[in-house]
C-alpha cells in the first residue's frame, strides 16, 4: 500500500517504519482566501487506522500520480493498526498524519533501510485528499519528513514523481530537491508509458 499526496510513490508496507512515539509537532493557523484553517501534523497512531485507510481509499481514486491505482487493495483496519504501532516504535522510519480543522486529510511517510550500505538514504511518500489541496498541507508534511530525516541521520532523500506533475515538482524544488534523471516508462497506465523524474535532497 502506498501512502502519498498526488506527488510520488513509496509503498509503506514494504518496510517496517521508524518513529519514536511523539505527539503532534504543532498547529499552524493560516488564511486561505480569507478563511482561517488549522493544520496539525503529527505521528499517526494505531487509533488513526480507519481514517488513514479512508485517505488512501480516496486518494487512489482521485489521481493517476500515485503508484496505487483505484482498484489497489488496502489492508484491514487491524493490519493498519499493527503497521502504525510498529512505525511508532521504529527508529528508521516515520508515518505522519495531517489534519485540516480536525479532519485527517493527508498522510506522508519516510522509509529508511536497515541495510548498512543503504542506511544513509530514505524514500518518501505523500498523499493529500484533493479537496484539501491548496492549504499548504503537502508542504507541512514534507517539512516534517525532512526534519525527521535530518534528526535520524539520513543523508539523502530520494523520490520519484511523474514528469508531468508540475505542481509536485514545484513543491519539491522549493524544498531543495533537485532533478537528476528521467525514467521513461516508469509507470504504465492503460498501456501508455509514463515518465517519472528522479529527484533527491542531500542533507549531509
Amino acid at each position: 500500500m502506498g501512502h502519498l499526496l498526488s506527488l510520488d510513490l513509496v509503498a509503506h508496507n514494504l518496510v517496517a517504519l521508524y518513529y519514536p512515539a511523539s505527539p503532534a509537532w504543532g498547529n499552524v493557523r493560516q488564511e486561505q482566501e480569507g478563511i482561517m484553517a488549522t493544520i496539525e501534523v503529527c505521528a499517526a497512531r494505531p487509533e488513526d487506522a480507519e481514517a488513514v485507510l479512508s485517505v488512501l481509499r480516496i486518494t487512489q481514486t482521485e489521481t493517476d500520480n500515485l503508484a496505487r491505482d483505484a482498484h489497489a487493495p488496502l489492508p484491514s483496519v487491524a493490519e493498519e493498526r499493527t503497521f502504525l504501532a510498529e512505525t511508532l516504535a521504529s527508529p528508521r522510519n516515520t508515518f505522519l498524519a495531517a489534519f485540516l480543522d480536525g479532519e485527517l486529510v493527508g498522510t506522508a511517510n519516510l522509509v529508511g533501510s536497515s541495510r548498512p550500505r543503504l542506511a544513509h538514504r530514505a524514500g518518501i511518500g505523500i498523499a493529500v485528499e484533493k479537496h484539501a489541496w491548496g492549504h499548504g498541507i503537502g508542504t507541512a508534511l514534507m517539512r516534517e519528513l525532512i526534519s525527521f530525516a535530518r534528526n535520524a541521520g539520513v543523508e539523502t532523500i530520494d523520490l520519484e514523481v511523474r514528469s508531468d506533475n508540475e505542481r509536485a515538482i514545484h513543491l519539491y524544488q522549493n524544498l531543495g530537491f533537485t532533478r537528476y534523471a528521467r525514467y521513461e516508462g516508469f509507470f504504465e497506465i492503460d498501456g501508455e508509458p509514463i515518465a517519472c523524474d528522479l529527484m533527491r535532497l542531500d542533507l549531509a
